[in-house]
């Protein structure tokens, strides 16, 4: 899809690397395409499994700022120290029961 020739995404889903300040990705094109179909797109999901929190991978490119994340849908529930680091607002779906 040429992001370019549309105004407006109904819904972006997609999933990154998360640390504190942000979502990243270990390449430059993929960061600017999604910060891209974020500034676009009416609602913003990201899909997470708990590595993507953990996981020490060399992903220097940020995407977007966390607050710009309004589902967070993942695999199980998430830490104080997770849920912290996302606005109030976003809603938080976790899909599997510990």
């Amino acid at each position: 899809m040429n992001l370019r020739n549309h105004s407006s995404l109904h819904k972006l889903f997609y999933s990154l690397k998360i640390r504190a300040d942000g979502v990243y990705t270990p390449r430059m094109e993929d960061a600017e395409i999604v910060r891209t179909a974020i500034a676009r797109a009416n609602q913003v999901v990201l899909v997470a499994e708990k590595f993507k929190f953990t996981n020490i991978s060399s992903s220097p490119y940020m995407s977007a700022l966390l607050n710009k994340v309004d589902v967070l849908i993942t695999d199980t529930s998430l830490t104080e120290e997770q849920r912290s680091l996302f606005d109030s607002k976003t809603q938080i779906i976790p899909i599997l029961k510990e």
